[in-house]
């Protein structure tokens, strides 16, 4: 990590997403940095292959299920910063048998073309026995995702190598320090990934660690390239997360976690201020808790749903040398009673809640969230706003509720 490092909002940045590696997660997690407009919406490589320069010009964020020619691609427009994430090839198998196991019809029917077959491969997984469906899988994906144009006879090793010409990379079986060193090779604030979305590695989703020793070992056979590049990866990894506490000066140890998020949000800057400004969430920010923005296409809102945990964060970039007003709509469309319950904190300090019984931005019932925060002789780049919501269900909507935030405004 270098002390010239451009920020990565500054930057054009491209996630490499290969299938089944926590990349809904991190879409979020990430895309949350970048105003809504300038992140590229096509994450399906067939999508994109007709696309020109001057498309992929107008986009400074990028996420999607592309080969690396689309890394050649961007890297051909200017300097573009590139990570992926890998995962222990048996337990990704396993992952996509039980994700297309459980995959709808109409979500078949949306991302299939002739040429991926998702159609056929469903169907096979639904079979009791895996080793129709790991015969006609994809061998080594990992590996051949990974590839250059012009591989030569070692996949595992040509992979490896761009593997190593990216500016970072992480592990699905390391999720925290794969987002430290992310967020420190790219100059990006450091915060825990929390959306842990569509996930499908588990018993409670379709079985996926049921397989017999015979799939298993079915599945290390037609994966050996990918063993091979996982174990080449991992070693790595190890290295440059040694690296970066030597270089935070982080004592390795059960702390060497938050230790290590603490030092690098302080040496975090913020790219502008948020002074004298009234946004919607069409704006980028540092959050941690959301789910992805959405549309009010009624009333032209922009607005993000917290979740899928009951604790949600911000972190502003707030001018805190001089006083400074702050103001948050929130509501909750369907119960008044989760906004009601909410509760919002500046740095650990309670917001004061101002009700509307409609009328608002939504013309439903909503709170605004105020505080007046007083001037700081020494602060943070950045100060938490902190959400915390009720923890609502129901025997209808088992999942918890939550409530959206619509503007924030600060003077």
């Amino acid at each position: 990590m270098k002390d010239d490092q451009p920020r990565v909002e500054d930057a054009r940045v491209y996630h490499h997403h290969i299938g089944k590696t926590a990349g809904t997660s991190l879409r979020t997690w990430f895309s949350g940095m970048f105003d809504f407009d300038r992140c590229c919406p096509i994450v399906h490589d067939f999508r994109l292959r007709d696309k020109d320069a001057d498309y992929l010009a107008d986009f400074q964020f990028f996420t999607g299920h592309h080969n690396h020619a689309l890394v050649e691609r961007l890297r051909a427009l200017g300097p573009t910063q590139v990570f992926t994430f890998l995962r222990e090839p048996i337990a990704r198998e396993r992952s996509h048998w039980s994700y297309l196991r459980k995959l709808p019809a109409k979500d078949i029917a949306r991302h299939d073309d002739p040429k991926r077959g998702l159609s056929a491969m469903a169907a096979l997984a639904r079979r009791p026995d895996p080793s129709a469906y790991l015969g006609a899988s994809p061998w080594n994906l990992q590996t051949a995702t990974l590839l250059p144009a012009r591989p030569g006879r070692d996949r595992a090793a040509a992979a490896f190598e761009n593997l190593l010409g990216y500016d970072a990379f992480g592990l699905v079986e390391e999720t925290d320090r794969s987002m430290l060193s992310i967020c420190a090779a790219l100059g990006a604030y450091p915060r825990p990934l929390t959306e842990r979305l569509n996930v499908t590695a588990s018993k409670r989703r379709g079985g996926a660690m049921d397989w017999s020793g015979e799939a298993v070992a079915q599945a290390t056979r037609q994966n050996e390239q990918d063993l091979a590049l996982y174990g080449q990866a991992r070693k790595v990894f190890d290295q440059r997360w040694s690296a970066l506490l030597e270089t935070l000066d982080v004592t390795p140890g059960p702390h060497e976690v938050s230790e290590t998020a603490r030092k690098l949000a302080a040496r975090a800057r913020p790219r502008a201020l948020w002074e004298n400004t009234e946004f919607d969430m069409r704006r980028g920010m540092y959050l941690s808790g959301w789910h992805d923005r959405h549309l009010d296409r009624r009333r032209g809102h922009w607005m993000r749903f917290a979740g899928p945990t009951t604790v949600s964060r911000i972190w502003a970039p707030l001018n805190r040398r001089r006083p400074c007003r702050l103001e948050l709509d929130a509501l909750d469309p369907m119960s008044p009673k989760i906004v009601e319950e909410l509760t919002v904190t500046v740095d650990g300090q309670p917001m004061t809640a101002r009700r509307r019984r409609g009328g608002g931005w939504f013309k439903k019932p909503s709170v605004t969230f105020e505080a007046t925060l007083p001037p700081l002789d020494k602060p943070a780049p950045f100060t938490e706003l902190k959400f915390d919501a009720p923890e609502l269900r129901s025997d209808r909507n088992p999942r918890p509720r939550s409530f959206a935030l619509g503007h924030i405004r600060v003077a």
